[in-house]
């Protein structure tokens, strides 16, 4: 009895390693001065477009988009100095870039607003879903190597 309490201790403990190693990495926010920029998606297929959306920019002001300094698209900021498009991807684009919403602001600045994605075959292999189930996955296995160790122990005691 003592070996198969060993066993499951030994199970458990390495089930709670992989469920705390797989879980996502949490960054913290990073909270903006003058404005904000978001993407739709953390990654995108070559050829894809994101939304973006932001705020910061003077009401009614032209905002330009772009892909690593690369001109991609631009908008018009509501009155409230939000903004929302689209940003379409060269079919050359590819790894990590970074995407930038430039605007004039109220007080005559020029507000730079940027977000990462990854874009074509580099980019992340796991968003959250993906991890899910691969922690449900890992404890499944787990849990069937304890039945068989189990079954195994008891075979061995009979």
């Amino acid at each position: 009895m003592r070996h198969i309490l060993g066993d499951i201790a030994r199970v458990a403990c390495c089930a709670a390693v992989l469920v705390a190693w797989s879980t996502p990495a949490g960054a913290q926010a990073y909270p903006p001065t003058r404005g904000a920029l978001e993407v739709s998606a953390a990654r995108a297929d070559v050829g894809e477009a994101v939304d973006v959306r932001g705020r910061g920019c003077a009401p009614s002001a032209d905002v330009t988009f772009a892909v690593e300094g690369a001109v991609a698209g631009g908008t018009v900021a509501a009155d409230g100095g939000e903004f929302a498009g689209t940003v379409a991807f060269a079919d050359d684009t590819t790894g990590d870039v970074e995407v930038t919403a430039t605007c004039p602001t109220g007080a005559g600045d020029t507000l730079v607003l940027a977000a990462a994605l990854s874009v074509g075959a580099t980019r992340l292999p796991l968003d959250d879903t993906d991890a899910a189930m691969f922690v449900w996955a890992a404890l499944a296995t787990l849990a069937v190597a304890t039945a068989i160790v189990v079954r195994a122990r008891r075979r061995a005691h009979v």
